[in-house]
């Protein structure tokens, strides 16, 4: 491979900055799948559709600067209730969610946008 435009990580440590060595102009995003799942493990069945509502905001920012915005209405509508469902976002995002600018409302590669500077 001699192009790779955007590589989508599921969280593995590591992964994002061995794919911006080989490949520096590359997109690095952290999928959302994981978060989504972790999340609906963590809350109760009868408040999973009122969280995914609120996280599709989130997952689906048209900009970087959007994404914080979203999380934090949904973290002020769940955090007490379920503190758990804020864990994989945070984990996934290391306390600063983003969105991907360049592929706004797309499912399921949103979380983590970084661009090297190489």
């Amino acid at each position: 491979m001699n192009v790779v435009l955007v590589l989508v990580c599921d969280g593995l440590e590591g992964l994002p900055g061995a794919g911006e060595t080989v490949w520096p102009r590359t997109i690095v995003q952290t999928c959302v799948v994981h978060p989504l799942r972790n999340s609906f493990r963590r809350a109760a069945r009868q408040d999973r559709d009122k969280i995914a509502r609120l996280l599709e905001p989130v997952c689906t920012a048209p900009t970087e600067e959007d994404a914080p915005e979203r999380f934090a209405e949904f973290a002020d509508a769940w955090g007490r209730k379920h503190p758990a469902v804020l864990k994989p976002w945070e984990n996934a995002w290391g306390n600063s969610p983003r969105s991907s600018a360049s592929t706004p409302g797309s499912a399921g590669s949103s979380a983590r946008r970084t661009r090297s500077s190489r």
